[in-house]
């Protein structure tokens, strides 16, 4: 449904977070780069990729983009205590972890760190990712 309104209305507002705002082609443009690099680091269906993030674009950006990988995400909140992101890491078995610079990773979590720049939005385009991909 989301390719289908990129198609639409590609210069539509999609999100407006503060004074921000992006629209439903800068959004696909960013879930994209991210589900490439999710791709890159051997996520595959049906895995678990864990969100450290705040409420934001890029939030939205890498939920899209978990979901363009096949795979499922874990939202975690930035405020939970260390050990309560170590449980929820081991309990889904995830090994890919998406934050921004600014949030700190708990130290002794396992797995690859996808650390987004979302104070410098890239909307180069790197690739669509492909259904084909995802099998």
């Amino acid at each position: 449904l989301f390719e289908d309104q990129v198609e639409l209305s590609p210069a539509a507002i999609a999100i407006v977070h503060g004074e921000r705002t992006a629209t439903y082609r800068e959004l696909d443009s960013q879930a994209n780069q991210i589900a490439r690099q999710l791709l890159d680091a051997g996520v595959k269906p049906g895995d678990y990729v864990m969100l450290l993030l705040e409420r934001s674009t890029a939030l939205v950006a890498s939920q899209i983009a978990v979901l363009k990988a096949g795979a499922a995400y874990v939202p975690m909140d930035t405020k939970s205590p260390v050990d309560r992101l170590l449980y929820i890491a081991a309990d889904c078995g995830s090994m890919v972890l998406i934050t921004d610079e600014d949030t700190n990773v708990p130290p002794g979590l396992k797995g690859s760190v996808l650390r987004l720049n979302v104070k410098q939005r890239t909307t180069q385009h790197q690739g669509y990712v492909e259904a084909s991909e995802r099998l």
